[in-house]
């Protein structure tokens, strides 16, 4: 609002102090909660106009697609380049998952010389889901996510299985593996 000179004195000043009142990480949280609600209710929005086989499918393309705005905007942020192992795409991963969804999914890691795994223990889109009583269509929306992510960066990957229903939401572990395959082309 700082750009708008219609803004009259005596309400951008106010405002200013009001909005000056809220701590960065507040406003950080303010920011992730807000993304997640347009989230959800896109989500619902979809799928009661168009069915829940719409909305996921949709929901998994708009996904990977805002993965890879993102991480391309989260790697500049960082400043470092793109990754070319294994290594360096778990630890630029990590360093986004910090920065672009704090405290949303608790998951533990494995990695060995050209993969890596992950062990879902809590995620927010299935505790979601479930509130929302539509668990067992639900397919997953936050492995392709990573996915996007992982077109960036500069290697070739494999992820298995590749997403669909939810494991959680099945009683089965959720569980996936990304495997690096091969150079990919410098973006």
């Amino acid at each position: 609002m700082e750009n708008h000179p219609e803004t009259a004195p005596d309400i951008a000043g106010p405002a200013r102090v009001l909005a000056a009142r809220v701590s960065a990480a507040d406003r950080e949280k303010l920011l992730l909660n807000g993304w997640m609600s347009h989230d959800a209710r896109w989500f619902t929005a979809v799928a009661s106009e168009f069915g829940l086989d719409a909305a996921n499918k949709l929901n998994a393309i708009a996904v990977r697609e805002t993965g890879r705005v993102e991480a391309r905007r989260a790697i500049r942020m960082l400043g470092v380049t793109l990754p070319t192992d294994l290594h360096a795409c778990v630890i630029t991963q990590e360093a986004m998952g910090r920065l672009l969804a704090p405290g949303l999914v608790d998951y533990d890691i494995t990695t060995n010389a050209d993969s890596v795994r992950f062990d879902v223990t809590r995620c927010f889109a299935f505790e979601n889901v479930t509130r929302a009583g539509i668990a067992p269509q639900y397919r997953c929306g936050i492995f392709p996510r990573l996915e996007g992510w992982w077109d960036v960066f500069n290697v070739e990957y494999e992820i298995s299985p590749a997403p669909g229903p939810c494991a959680m939401a099945a009683g089965k572990p959720c569980t996936y593996t990304m495997r690096i395959t091969g150079e990919g082309p410098s973006t």
